[in-house]
């Protein structure tokens, strides 16, 4: 059976490593930012009826949210529309698929990656209906897919190898699911909390 992954808990959180998670309100469609695209250059030759076309160089697609405006949502909307005023780069925001998997920057694979709002526009309401909301935001960095999760794991069975490298003392990330080479978030944790690395 094919593992499809419902949308109906879908979300978008901001300040999630500062500690004062917010969520977005008033959404009701996401994109996540996991896509890219490649350019395709076209090349032609004398003598050939048929071009030949070859993929260069990718760029991540944009990624986009929506829903309905909602006045007072200082912690949320109000606080996108912000960073967008600003022109501010974004590093602490997530995509949650679900009420815990979600999509973030992979800063252990690119610690300068980052997201930034390129569209806030509140749209057309009707008689009938109420006001829209429409968010676009350019990626520029990678993004990772988080989907293993432990909970209460003791400082002394993590060891921060290096800068973005995280060893697994005593195998609870191993019994969770994780592999080497997984890209980890620490959460909570009095001695490592931001830290995003690699196991």
């Amino acid at each position: 059976m094919s593992n499809y992954q419902s949308a109906s808990n879908a979300k978008v959180v901001l300040g999630a490593w500062a500690g004062s998670p917010s969520t977005i309100k008033g959404l009701n469609a996401l994109s996540l930012p996991l896509g890219a695209s490649r350019k395709i250059l076209t090349v032609e030759e004398f003598g050939r009826d048929i071009d030949t076309k070859v993929t260069t160089s990718a760029e991540y697609d944009d990624l986009s949210f929506s829903g309905n405006l909602v006045l007072g949502d200082s912690t949320g909307q109000d606080a996108l529309r912000q960073l967008f005023v600003s022109n501010t780069p974004i590093t602490d925001i997530r995509f949650y698929l679900s009420a815990v998997d979600f999509c973030a920057l992979d800063l252990a694979h690119d610690p300068g990656g980052y997201y930034q709002i390129s569209k806030f526009s509140p749209g057309q309401a009707q008689k009938s209906g109420v006001f829209p909301l429409a968010v676009s935001m350019s990626v520029g960095g990678m993004s990772a897919l988080f989907t293993k999760h432990v909970s209460a794991i003791a400082n002394a069975d993590v060891k921060v190898a290096t800068s973005s490298t995280i060893s697994d003392v005593n195998s609870g990330f191993l019994a969770a699911g994780f592999a080497v080479g997984d890209v980890v978030i620490i959460d909570a944790s009095t001695s490592n909390t931001l830290l995003s690395g690699i196991i």
